[in-house]
């Protein structure tokens, strides 16, 4: 009660607080930010068949140009104000406009020489230096905000009471109230320069003319496996330095070259071998090299298992075992019996490759309680609770611990929540079956 009388007596003297001024005049525009510099353009990809005359190429990247300077805020307008019966505030004035980014240098360009002996290098001279970036500009400055005419003045209220012989008295008061400045606007950042173009390089490669092109990839229909055939080929490329000492005096481009070593040939071969039809299963195969050897992939929800056998340089991948991605998840379940004997039977899609399967069951099996459900059960399904029987996969839920005794009596209702993770051989998948109510019989 006290710190609130003393808050009233506080505005009765010094009038509003600050925070509860009222602006005067408008606050002023932000300064547009400064245009970016244009990047450098690239020197030219060049391609050339050396024949022993001089030649000379100009390859250089050109300079990215400087970045403009950012807007200068505006100032506040309409800053004037009169002595009224409240705090003030100015308006602020506007943020100066950011500076603007220099452009990147070009890129120096790359010159491809096909040549027959070193000594016509020598004829070449090339230069693709990298172009020089712009300037990043200056940030604006802010606008001037609302400045006070007058800091501080003094407004007397007077009213009419009674007083205590009953005659009206005049009773006044000083309220007191303040005006703050508006705060000008910031100063904009300063834009960063552009950064350098790279200086280009040069491919060298000894033949009479361009290489073939690489052949890094080839797609196999699955009925197609058996018995198909086909090379892969790619150019092999090293890093060297060096190339300033076998070009033209005076080249500028750097030192560091590409240079031709060999055309690489991966001979494939792909056969079959699993015990199912390759005309069950649709879609293909991927042949690709990588890190100069043949890889094989299967794709379009076939999971295909392919031993690889290497004789001299002919790399033969063989489908050793196979299924579908959606056999394997093709699983659903129903339960039977009650008391010991409760089980839970998975019908299985997948059961023609069960001795290839790695089977993981996750529970979680509740029972009716008076309001909802109580959880009797909940984790990995140790395997010695799982069998096979033909196709199916039982699981002797019947056998296994629960928190009530009672949980597969006759007449008990009971809610599964059944979670398969299968593995075969580098594939996995996931399935999740449930019932939501089952009563025992």
């Amino acid at each position: 009660m006290k710190s609130t009388l003393a808050l009233f007596a506080l505005i009765f003297a010094f009038g509003m607080p600050a925070s509860a001024a009222l602006s005067f005049g408008y606050a002023g525009r932000d300064g547009a930010n400064g245009r970016s510099g244009y990047d450098g353009n690239n020197g030219q990809r060049v391609t050339f068949v050396a024949d022993g005359s001089a030649r000379q190429f100009l390859l250089d990247g050109t300079d990215g140009s400087n970045a403009d300077r950012g807007q200068d805020g505006y100032d506040a307008t309409g800053c004037y104000h009169n002595q009224p019966e409240y705090d003030l505030v100015g308006a602020p004035g506007g943020d100066g406009g950011n500076g603007g980014v220099g452009g990147n240098g070009g890129d120096g360009g790359n010159l491809t020489v096909y040549f027959q002996n070193e000594s016509q290098l020598r004829q070449i001279y090339v230069t693709a230096q990298g172009g020089q970036p712009g300037r990043g500009s200056y940030g604006a400055r802010g606008g001037r905000g609302c400045y006070c005419t007058s800091y501080g003045w003094t407004v007397r209220k007077c009213h009419t009471e009674q007083g205590p012989n009953g005659h009206p008295i005049q009773v006044c008061r000083d309220y007191r109230y303040y005006c703050r400045n508006g705060s000008d606007g910031r100063y904009g950042s300063s834009g960063r320069d552009g950064r350098p173009g790279f200086t280009g390089s040069v491919s060298l490669i000894r033949s009479t003319g361009p290489l073939a092109p690489d052949v890094l990839s080839a797609s196999v229909r699955i009925t197609s496996i058996p018995g198909f055939q086909t090379v892969l080929e790619q150019n092999i490329f090293s890093r060297k330095s060096g190339a300033l000492a076998l070009l033209a005096p005076g080249s500028r481009v750097n030192d560091v070259y590409n240079s031709f070593d060999l055309r690489e040939k991966y001979p494939v071969a792909t056969k079959w071998t699993s015990a199912r039809n390759p005309a069950d299963f649709s879609g293909s195969v991927q042949l690709f090299v990588e890190n100069r050897q043949p890889r094989i992939t299967s794709g379009d929800g076939n999971f295909l298992i392919f031993d690889e056998q290497k004789s001299g340089d002919l790399t033969t991948f063989t489908v050793t075992d196979a299924a579908k991605e959606s056999e394997l998840q093709n699983v659903s379940m129903t339960i039977e019996g009650n008391l010991t004997n409760t089980l839970i039977r998975v019908r299985d899609g997948a059961s023609m490759v069960q001795n290839l399967l790695r089977d993981s069951f996750q529970m979680k099996l509740a029972r009716s309680a008076v309001i909802g459900w109580d959880t009797q059960f909940e984790g990995v399904i140790d395997p010695s609770y799982i069998q096979r029987q033909g196709g199916d996969i039982i699981i002797r839920i019947g056998q296994m611990h629960m928190e009530d005794k009672k949980t597969f009596n006759p007449g008990k209702k009971i809610r599964v929540f059944l979670d398969l993770s299968r593995q075969f051989g580098p594939y996995s998948t996931a399935s999740h079956m449930e019932i939501l109510k089952h009563k025992l019989p």
